[in-house]
C-alpha cells in the first residue's frame, strides 16, 4: 500500500490515449479514481483508520469548503455533465491528500521524492524522443504528454523541489540519477520558453537565496556547483541545439503590448462574467460556456480565423479568475486562502526544522510560491498531472505539521471510508462514460472530415450520455454532430431537432446559432433564421457565415441596404479576409451594390447616376475592386454617422 501511490506518480507520464481528443484528461483521472479506491479498500480491508486531525486541518477544511461552493453552484446553475466530473475531479483530490497524508505519517516521503525523479524523467525521455527529427524546428508544438508546451514547464517545475531533495537524501545512485533529471528539465525549461515559468522559477530561486541561513552553505556548496555546472551546461545545450533565438527587446516589446494581448481580453471578459455572477458563478464548466456574452470575440484579439473554427477558448488562463467565475465569490477566497495557508505552514516548517527536511520545506515554499505565479496565467488546475504534484506537495506540508504538532490520536469513523470509497468508485464509472464518449466523439470527428455522414450519426448515438457527456474538449455539443449529419443528408426537420438540443446544452455556440438560422431559412422561417443570425453576430461581430447568411436573407427580400449595412458592420478588414482566404466577397459585395444601384438609380440626378454607374463598373476593374471596398467601408462609416443613404455617403466621399 504504502508503495502504490509512488507507483502512481512514477508511470503518470506513460498514462495516455490517442484515441481521444484530450489524451491524457479522462484517462489519468480513471487512472487515480481507480487507484485511491484500490487504497479506500486495502484500509477496510486492513481494519486501519484515519487520524481525524487531517480531516479537520485548516488547509483541507478550506479546499473542502470550496468544493462544497461548487456542487452548491453546479446544482443551480451547472450543467450535468461538466459538473459532475469537476466536483468528482475536485472531491478526488481531497480524498487523495487525506490517504497521502497518513501514508507519509506512517512511511514517509521518501518513496514519493523518488517516484516524482522518475515522473520527470519519463516526461523529459518522452519528449526528447518526440523532437529527434525536428532540429530546426524554433517553437516546439511537442510536449511531451502534458497537453502543450506551458503545462510541460509547469509540471517540470512542480518536480524541481523533489529532484533536488532527492540529490540531498538519497543513496549514490538515486543522487546520479537526480542529476540527469535536473539536466534533461533544465534543457526542457528553456526550450518550451514559458515566459510564467521562467518568472516563476527566478522568484522560486529568489526566495530560496533571501531565507536560505547562510550558516547553512557551506554543507551544500559542493552539490550548488553540481547543479549550477549543470544549468549552465543544460543552458548552453538548449540555445544551440534548439536554435533558441532570444531578443531581449523582443521580450520587452511583448510585455509591454501585454495591455491588448488575447489573455488580456480573457480576463478583461471573465471580470465581467464574475461581477454579474458573484455569489455562485455560472456553475462548474460553464466558462467557456458564458463567456461569449461577455464580450470575449468581440475583439480582433481573439482571431476568427481560429475562434470561428471547431476551436474556442475553453479556459480564462488564470486558475483563480476561473474558480471565482465557475463556482462563485467564496470558493475562489478558499482557493486563495488554501494557498496562503500552505505558504504559511511550509515556512513555518523551515523555521522550526533542523538539518535536511529544513531544505526540502523551503523549496516546498519557494515552488508554491513559483506556482502561484504559475496559475495566474495558465491552467494547471485543469490537470490531472499538475493536481497530483500540487496535492503532493500540500500533503507533505500538512504531514510535517501534523508531526511536528504531535497532534494524530483521535480516529475518524469508519462510515468515513466508506464515503470515500462510494465516491472514488463512482467517480471511475462517470471516468469511464466520459472516456468512452470521447472516443466516439473523436471518431465522428474523422468520419465528418470524411464526410461520413452515416457513422458520424452511429459514433454520436454511442458517445452521447445526456448526465456525464454531452459536450466536447471544444466546447461543441455532440448533438450538433449528428445533426451536421442529418443537415447534409437534407433532413432538415431531423437536423433542426438536434440542433435546438445543442441550442440548450450551450447557447452560445457560433455554429449551432448558424445551423439553426439556416434550417429555419431552408423551411421559410425567415424571421426565425435572422433570430439565430443576429444571436451569432451579436456574440461574435467578425463572423462572415452569419454575416453572408443574414445579408443574402434581407437581399432576397430586397432589402439592398440593411444588405449591405450586415456586411460594411463587421469589425475585420474585409479586404485582407477576401485575400486570405481566397473567396468571392468582393463578387457579392459587388452583386449587392448593383441591385442597391439598381433600385435608386431612377430616383436620382444625372451626376448621381453617372457616379454611380462609373462605380460599378470598376468593380470589374481588378486594380480598383480593392479601392472601392475601402469606399464603401468608409461609406458606411459616414451614412452610420450622419444617418444618410450610401448613394449620399458616396457622393459626399467623391
Amino acid at each position: 500500500m504504502k508503495r502504490l501511490f509512488p507507483f502512481i506518480i512514477s508511470i503518470l507520464p506513460i498514462v495516455f490515449s490517442f484515441s481521444t481528443f484530450d489524451s491524457v484528461l479522462h484517462i489519468r483521472f480513471i487512472f487515480l479514481s481507480i487507484a485511491v479506491s484500490i487504497v479506500a479498500l486495502l484500509y477496510l480491508f486492513k481494519n486501519k483508520k484515519l487520524v481525524n486531525n487531517y480531516l479537520n486541518h485548516s488547509a483541507l477544511l478550506v479546499y473542502l469548503i470550496m468544493i462544497f461552493f461548487y456542487v452548491f453552484s453546479a446544482f443551480y446553475h451547472g450543467h450535468a455533465a461538466s459538473s459532475i466530473f469537476l466536483c468528482f475531479k475536485l472531491s478526488l483530490f481531497y480524498i487523495f491528500s487525506i490517504f497521502i497524508i497518513n501514508l507519509i505519517i506512517e512511511y514517509g516521503y521518501k518513496h514519493y521524492c523518488q517516484s516524482v525523479v522518475i515522473f520527470s524523467l519519463l516526461i523529459s525521455t518522452i519528449y526528447f524522443l518526440q523532437i529527434t527529427d525536428n532540429y530546426d524546428v524554433i517553437d516546439f508544438v511537442f510536449s511531451s504528454t502534458m497537453g502543450n508546451k506551458n503545462l510541460l514547464g509547469s509540471a517540470i517545475f512542480l518536480s524541481l523541489p523533489f529532484l533536488f531533495y532527492t540529490i540531498i537524501i538519497g543513496n549514490k545512485l538515486w543522487r546520479i540519477i537526480s542529476y540527469v533529471a535536473i539536466f534533461m528539465a533544465i534543457i526542457i525549461l528553456v526550450s518550451v520558453k514559458s515566459m510564467a515559468v521562467i518568472i516563476a522559477l527566478i522568484i522560486s530561486a529568489l526566495s530560496f537565496l533571501i531565507l536560505f541561513k547562510r550558516n547553512q552553505i557551506n554543507r551544500y556548496i559542493i552539490k550548488a556547483i553540481y547543479i549550477c555546472a549543470l544549468f549552465f551546461l543544460a543552458t548552453f545545450i538548449s540555445f544551440n541545439f534548439f536554435n533558441y533565438d532570444i531578443k531581449i527587446k523582443d521580450k520587452i516589446s511583448t510585455f509591454i503590448k501585454y495591455r491588448s494581448s488575447a489573455r488580456l481580453v480573457l480576463y478583461k471578459s471573465t471580470f465581467k462574467l464574475i461581477k454579474h455572477n458573484l455569489l455562485l458563478g455560472v456553475g462548474p464548466g460553464n466558462w467557456k460556456i458564458k463567456c461569449p456574452e461577455y464580450g470575449v470575440y468581440s475583439t480582433k484579439e481573439l482571431d476568427h480565423t481560429y475562434y470561428n473554427g471547431l476551436n474556442f477558448v475553453q479556459r480564462p488562463h488564470n486558475d483563480f479568475l476561473w474558480v471565482f467565475a465557475e463556482a462563485g465569490v467564496f470558493a475562489g477566497l478558499c482557493y486563495i486562502i488554501l494557498f496562503l495557508i500552505i505558504l504559511r505552514e511550509s515556512y513555518l516548517l523551515y523555521k522550526r526544522n533542523v538539518k535536511k527536511e529544513r531544505i526540502f520545506y523551503l523549496l516546498l515554499f519557494s515552488t508554491i510560491l513559483g506556482y502561484s505565479l504559475i496559475s495566474m496565467v495558465d491552467f494547471p488546475l485543469e490537470r490531472i498531472s499538475h493536481n497530483i504534484l500540487f496535492f503532493l506537495i500540500v500533503s507533505i506540508i500538512i504531514s510535517g505539521t501534523i508531526k511536528q504538532n504531535n497532534n494524530y490520536k483521535d480516529y475518524a469513523s469508519v462510515w468515513v471510508l466508506y464515503l470515500f470509497l462510494s465516491i472514488t468508485l463512482f467517480a471511475v464509472y462517470v471516468g469511464y462514460v466520459r472516456y468512452n464518449g470521447e472516443i466516439h466523439a473523436t471518431n465522428a470527428i474523422r468520419y465528418k472530415v470524411k464526410n461520413n455522414w452515416p457513422m458520424v450519426i452511429k459514433e454520436i448515438n454511442k458517445a452521447y450520455d445526456i448526465h456525464y457527456y454531452e459536450i466536447d474538449n471544444t466546447s461543441t455539443p455532440l448533438l450538433w454532430y449528428r445533426g451536421l449529419a442529418y443537415f447534409q443528408q437534407n433532413q432538415i426537420e431531423k437536423a433542426l431537432v438536434d440542433f435546438k438540443q445543442a441550442y440548450k446544452v450551450n447557447p452560445n455556440h457560433i455554429h449551432t446559432l448558424n445551423n439553426i438560422g439556416t434550417c429555419y431559412g431552408n423551411l421559410g422561417e425567415m424571421e426565425k433564421a435572422k433570430e439565430f443570425y443576429n444571436k451569432v453576430l451579436a456574440l461574435y461581430p467578425t463572423n462572415k457565415e452569419s454575416r453572408m447568411n443574414l445579408a443574402i436573407i434581407y437581399f432576397n427580400e430586397n432589402q439592398f441596404t440593411q444588405s449591405l449595412d450586415i456586411i460594411l458592420q463587421s469589425r475585420i478588414d474585409h479586404y485582407r479576409l477576401r485575400i486570405e482566404n481566397k473567396d468571392d466577397f468582393d463578387f457579392y459585395l459587388k452583386t449587392i451594390f448593383q441591385s442597391y444601384a439598381d433600385s435608386v438609380y431612377n430616383y436620382s440626378t444625372t451626376e448621381e447616376q453617372v457616379s454611380l454607374s462609373s462605380f460599378i463598373n470598376d468593380f470589374e476593374n481588378e486594380k480598383r475592386q480593392g479601392r472601392n471596398v475601402e469606399i464603401l467601408q468608409k461609406a458606411s462609416k459616414i451614412r452610420k454617422k450622419n444617418k444618410i443613404s450610401y448613394k449620399n455617403a458616396i457622393m459626399n466621399l467623391y
